[in-house]
């Protein structure tokens, strides 16, 4: 009993990002925000001193111990203090030694500011402060610095004036730097950085990062739990850093391109499960309605409709749960500011479609790329779902645009793509999130085009014609500047796939045969040329590949289990997604957004009707389940199964009143004896819901598993124990 016990305590700790209650490691080992507070007072603080690290926090790895020391390798993998650097005086003290004094790109950094210990031509360089724009060369870091030779980077604020001394000399100084600095660490660069100690007095402020993952204990969990976890810290990172810096999205750079970058995040919460209504999500839909208009940038804009649609099927899925039944009509009377929103981004995507047949950042009489023209592309099939007209030209220029993009000929292979199985061959929901459904060709909100029946027209994967291909990538523009790569390659199969769903109706024999070709030639130059994991843009733009074709596997690579195994294993303890390759606008908050898409197949949303998505699978699917049992319930009323993991994880971030009498109605419906196994998915909910109104509800549900209920979770962790025990023995 002690050992079944222990694994119930151990589950739901692991469910709450923390260290199992038998957890033991050494300071050295052990996630920075689990190891012992200092004693030092917050005036005064040591972060690393030798191999102890307790004033720290590591959120990508790349450090270990050698010889009692802090080692790390690798760009971008920080250690950062666990106090930021208020407005007041300060001073820092770092000694370190380096095994590269050129171009190596260590840094200490110092809020939005950093002092570059090698960067360009291996200079060492002030820049980021006062302003972002800001760079001062302060000579050849060899100058300064010998390989493998410790020495002692200090920085101090006095007033406005700021130093940076190294070895005891003055080496910058700045009289205009009066602001709040905020976060401060180190990042080693390309070569290995040893940090002997690194410490900071003055005006320090306890610091606002968290660990929120248990990374060492991932393995246990079965996946659908380690997704729950993932998707929630993910959420919760974003959410807190844009409680915090709403504006700091980007980094401090690219600053025109925020609101599109607020848009994409937006989009991404609320796809991820967070209600639009949360203050956060509120402020940013509130600030890119009132910006983006103006501004007109393309990329703003079609990030602005995916954000409204992910708004609107929020608002039509609560609508439908608790008026069953409901006509099509009547959804369509559901969020309305937001479809508003809708026919103002059309204008301005209608609009800023130009000659060639593609778009720009900015509306453009003729200059085009694929990068962009991608995404409003999916912002039209949005729209187009959506009831909004789109006119036959608009298809029949932009697939003329895509295939000025793609190379005119190619090396013969035979592509390998294996396809979903059909929704219609299954009533269960993917327990990730993907929508079934029918995809009707042509059909949008208000009806079909009328011009073919969807019969006459192939499929676009299928066929003799996908026995052989030439493989022939996408460029980023049409002209012989730009060779083809994957992301756009990516981007172009996403976007002739996109037109021949919703523009095939309406294109010549002609045309739809040379989509068609343009899409299996794509495809198969995406399967001789995988890169599936170099980063996160590529990531986003295999997932519109996959989930708009359909697709399951390219040759060997089963893309989505490629792509949730990489963002499962390389998610930080703080619930972000650093690192890979860089992309245009590349940020944490980027990359995490990105990721949270990824896991939630996103692109298959925005092209099907939200009525496709359901907890319920229709049916009662219990008798074909019976290895995945304790996942599957069924509602007595309706006699309809629900897939609990989706339940649980809807009303971990959104209890809505009607989803917890959905979990209720699931109990009741149970017969008494295996009421029990709903204990662990009601403790689920429990831990992550704050509200009293919604424990009170709970503790109900829990009257009609056990009618005296429980005291305490520590009863009813025994209680179930026992339950469990009983079972194995019957």
């Amino acid at each position: 009993m002690r050992t079944i016990f222990f694994s119930i305590c151990l589950f739901i700790s692991l469910l709450m990002g923390m260290p199992s209650i038998s957890a033991s490691a050494s300071l050295a080992t052990r996630p920075a925000s689990e190891l012992p507070a200092s004693e030092l007072p917050a005036t005064n603080r040591m972060f690393v001193n030798g191999s102890d690290i307790s004033g720290t926090f590591i959120p990508d790895g790349g450090w270990k111990i050698e010889n009692d020391l802090m080692v790390g390798e690798g760009r971008d993998r920080w250690v950062l203090a666990d106090h930021e650097i208020g407005k007041g005086k300060f001073d820092i003290d770092v000694k370190i030694s380096m095994s590269r004094n050129n171009a190596n790109y260590a840094a200490l950094q110092l809020g939005a500011g950093r002092i570059v210990l090698g960067g360009d031509a291996g200079q060492l360089i002030f820049r980021g402060l006062p302003g972002k724009d800001d760079r001062v060369e302060l000579g050849a870091l060899s100058m300064f610095v010998e390989q493998d030779v410790p020495f002692q980077l200090q920085v101090r604020r006095r007033g406005s004036k700021l130093q940076v001394h190294l070895n005891g000399k003055k080496i910058y100084q700045n009289d205009k730097i009066r602001q709040s600095i905020g976060e401060i660490g180190v990042s080693p660069g390309d070569g290995k950085l040893t940090l002997h100690h690194f410490r900071a007095a003055g005006d320090l402020i306890e610091g606002r990062r968290e660990s929120r993952i248990n990374k060492e204990s991932l393995e246990i969990l079965s996946m659908d739990d380690r997704l729950t976890m993932s998707l929630e810290a993910g959420i919760d990172f974003l959410l807190e850093e844009s409680r915090n810096d709403p504006e700091g999205i980007l980094g401090g750079s690219h600053s025109e391109a925020i609101p599109g970058a607020r848009s994409l995040e937006a989009y991404a919460l609320i796809t991820a499960g967070v209600d639009r209504d949360h203050p956060v999500v509120r402020k940013h839909l509130d600030h890119i309605s009132d910006s983006v208009p103006a501004a007109s940038r393309i990329y703003d804009v079609s990030c602005w409709v995916f954000a409204l649609d992910a708004a609107i099927t929020q608002a039509e899925e609560d609508f439908a749960l608790t008026n069953k039944g409901a006509s099509e009509l009547s959804l369509r009377k559901v969020a309305r500011s937001h479809r508003k929103d809708l026919l103002v981004a059309a204008e301005i995507l209608f609009r800023g479609q130009n000659e060639t047949g593609g778009w720009r950042y900015h509306v453009s009489n003729s200059d085009a790329d694929t990068s962009v023209t991608q995404f409003a592309v999916l912002a039209l099939a949005v729209l187009q779902r959506r009831g909004i007209k789109i006119d036959p030209s608009v298809w029949q220029g932009l697939v003329q645009y895509i295939q000025s993009c793609q190379e005119e000929d190619g090396d013969k292979v035979a592509p390998e793509i294996e396809l979903e199985p059909d929704p219609e061959d299954s009533e269960v929901q993917n327990p990730s999130g993907r929508r079934s459904g029918e995809r009707d060709r042509g059909k949008s909100g208000s009806g079909n085009t009328g011009v073919i029946k969807k019969k006459e027209i192939p499929d676009p994967i299928q066929g003799e014609e996908m026995l052989e291909a030439k493989k022939r990538g996408f460029k980023y523009v049409g002209d012989e500047s730009h060779g083809t790569n994957w992301n756009m390659s990516c981007a172009g199969v996403s976007s002739m796939l996109v037109a021949y769903e919703f523009g095939a109706p309406v294109m010549n024999p002609e045309t739809r045969i040379m989509v068609r070709e343009s899409i299996r030639d794509g495809l198969a130059w995406m399967q001789e040329n995988w890169t599936s994991t170099d980063n996160f843009y590529g990531m986003y733009s295999l997932e519109k590949v996959g989930d708009l074709g359909g697709i399951k596997k390219f040759g060997e690579h089963d893309w989505y289990d490629e792509l949730r195994t990489y963002l499962l294993s390389n998610q930080t303890k703080e619930g972000s997604w650093t690192g890979g390759a860089g992309y245009a606008g590349k940020s944490i908050r980027i990359n995490t957004a990105f990721s949270l898409l990824i896991l939630k197949r996103a692109s298959a949303m925005l092209t099907r009707s939200s009525r496709g998505f359901v907890i319920y699978s229709g049916g009662n699917v219990l008798a074909d389940k019976d290895g995945d049992r304790d996942n599957w319930a069924i509602l007595s009323d309706s006699g309809e199964s629900i897939h609990l993991p989706t339940l649980v994880r809807q009303l971990r971030l959104r209890p809505k009143s009607r989803l917890l009498l959905m979990l209720e109605e699931a109990v009741i419906s149970e017969n008494r004896w295996d009421r029990p196994r709903f204990i662990p998915h009601i403790s689920r909910v429990r831990e992550r819901v704050v509200g009293r109104g919604i424990h009170k509800k709970l503790d109900h549900i829990l009257e009609e598993i056990r009618p005296t209920g429980f005291e305490d979770s520590d009863e009813l962790n025994a209680w179930y124990a026992n339950w469990l025990r009983i079972q194995e023995i019957v």
